[in-house]
């Protein structure tokens, strides 16, 4: 089980970040952390305006730096980004 709220938030949160990753591909790990901080100046205001959205972006954040695509020190920064 996991922290999100609603579907509905996940859903929105999903719709966000896979239209972003249509518009700009990720095609390497290497490549992660800048998508990510792209993607949050691109969508900051709409996560920070719902805070089960925001919840399921930082889930999301925390999956990554979980299976090694971010490290610690890019987790903090995408996370100190907003």
């Amino acid at each position: 089980k996991h922290s999100c709220v609603s579907s509905t938030a996940e859903k929105t949160y999903m719709h966000l970040w896979n239209a972003f990753g249509n518009e700009n591909p990720i095609l390497c790990n290497s490549m992660t952390e800048r998508r990510v901080l792209d993607f949050l100046a691109k969508h900051g205001a709409a996560l920070l305006g719902d805070p089960a959205v925001y919840r399921c972006m930082t889930l999301h954040l925390v999956h990554l730096w979980d299976h090694g695509i971010l490290d610690e020190r890019q987790l903090e920064r995408c996370m100190s980004f907003l």
